[in-house]
């Protein structure tokens, strides 16, 4: 993704990103797709804690080569259109591959509910 876009991509995912032991930044995992089809999308990370990551339901993710960004299915659904949400352009799903950047988010009032969350990412 470029660093125009990025700057101008505003969402709001639900929950909380997990962070580090200070609370300064988002806890991060480089990861690659190593196996999607239309319904999951299996990561292997680098973490000796969370070597596989499911992305699946609001989490799977589309790219838009036109834009260059992350579509999430949950942004799909809501709009009931299976077009970039920032502009217009035709997405497909990530594939085995691709990289990723993923971290966790939660529910500060339920702590036992919570997803992956990951975005296609040049590391």
């Amino acid at each position: 993704m470029s660093e125009s876009l990025i700057s101008t991509v505003k969402r709001r995912l639900p929950g909380v990103a997990a962070r580090n032991l200070t609370d300064e930044k988002i806890l991060f995992l480089k990861g690659r797709i190593i196996y999607a089809s239309h319904r999951i999308q299996w990561c292997e990370t680098e973490s000796k804690f969370h070597r596989l990551v499911a992305l699946l339901g609001a989490t799977f993710i589309y790219f838009c080569k036109n834009c260059q960004c992350t579509v999430f299915e949950q942004e799909v659904t809501l709009r009931g259109s299976r077009d970039c949400p920032f502009c217009g352009g035709p997405i497909d799903y990530c594939r085995p591959g691709d990289k990723v950047r993923l971290h966790y988010r939660y529910d500060p009032k339920a702590l036992t509910e919570g997803n992956w969350w990951g975005e296609r990412w040049d590391w």
